[in-house]
């Protein structure tokens, strides 16, 4: 009985171990990604609801290179459409989706380097308080 209770120990505190480095992971990378924050449109390609791994895959252009990318999201994007995202300037192929942010059909130009914020106060204000909340939640006040 003692060798089980010990194995059921062992077998939480691994599990337990994973997901606070998981976590740390995901911390980690979104720091870096708003510490070089670049942004630009993406265009939606599909929607992936019901195949496992609920997202979007989306292709984005910077500085005349051509990014596919998949980004977990809550709501589903509509396919064909333009939104904005956010790109690790020194790491271009790490970016995040923001269904919450279409782009209007107004935007006609954006830089290929991108741009330094969203040209629209409130998808900027989004972004500013998704980071806010991701880098700043309770259980990230345990991460340097």
């Amino acid at each position: 009985m003692k060798l089980q209770i010990n194995t059921l120990v062992k077998i939480f505190l691994l599990v337990v171990l994973i997901y606070l480095s998981v976590v740390y992971y995901i911390y980690y990378e979104n720091k870096v990604l708003y510490a070089n924050a670049k942004y630009t449109t993406a265009i939606a390609l599909r929607n992936t609801y019901g195949t496992g791994n609920s997202g979007i895959e989306y292709r984005y252009l910077v500085n005349d290179s051509i990014y596919l990318a998949w980004d977990s999201t809550s709501k589903k994007a509509l396919e064909g459409t333009n939104y904005f995202i956010v790109y690790d300037e020194k790491n271009p192929k790490h970016s995040s989706f923001f269904v919450e942010c279409p782009a209007p059909d107004s935007i006609k130009f954006i830089p290929k380097d991108g741009l330094k914020e969203i040209p629209i106060k409130k998808y900027q204000k989004y972004v500013e308080s998704y980071f806010d909340d991701l880098l700043n939640g309770w259980l990230t006040q345990f991460f340097p």
